[in-house]
Formats: C-alpha cells, structure tokens, sequence
C-alpha cells in the first residue's frame, strides 16, 4: 500500500515531540504506532541516525520503512519491499 507524503506539512523547524509525532503518524497510516515504533521513526526520520532494528513478524517494520520517506522534506525515496514474496517463503 503506497504511503501518501504530505512531509510539507508533516514535519515542523523543530523536531515534534514523541506524542506529536505519534499523531503525525496516526494521521499518516490510519492507526497509532506502538511507543517502540515511533522512537525507530523518530530515530531515523528527526534525528536522522543510522538504527539497526531486530523485531519479529508482524512488529511493523514495514510502518517503520514506509513512514521515513514520507515524514522527510525533501530529496527522493524509492522503497522496494518485497513482502508477496515473504509471504509466500513463510506459508510454504
């Protein structure tokens, strides 16, 4: 599912709080993010730090993927996420 960017209006001169960026977020997919999800944005999206993130099936990885290109102003991101296939290796 493609995620709409609205990063213009997403993404104030100061970094958001953790709350406001958890509504940012809740606007942005429709659901609210769990605590751990919105410090890995926060991470990579605000303070633009690299993160290395170990989570289970089902975690929300994908929220986490999609979710840094569209909170950032600027540039280009292509996003290729592979999960048909995914999904296909963990039925079989």
């Amino acid at each position: 599912m493609p995620v709409k960017s609205n990063a213009e209006s997403f993404i104030p001169e100061d970094p958001p709080s953790a709350e406001k960026l958890r509504d940012l977020l809740h606007r942005l997919h429709g659901f609210q993010p769990r605590p751990d999800q919105v410090e890995a944005i926060k991470t990579l999206a605000i303070d633009q730090r690299d993160l290395i993130l170990i989570a289970r099936t089902g975690w929300g990885k994908s929220m986490i993927f999609q979710s840094v290109p569209a909170l950032r102003t600027g540039g280009i991101a292509l996003l290729i996420m592979p999960l048909n296939l995914l999904e296909e290796d963990q039925v079989g």
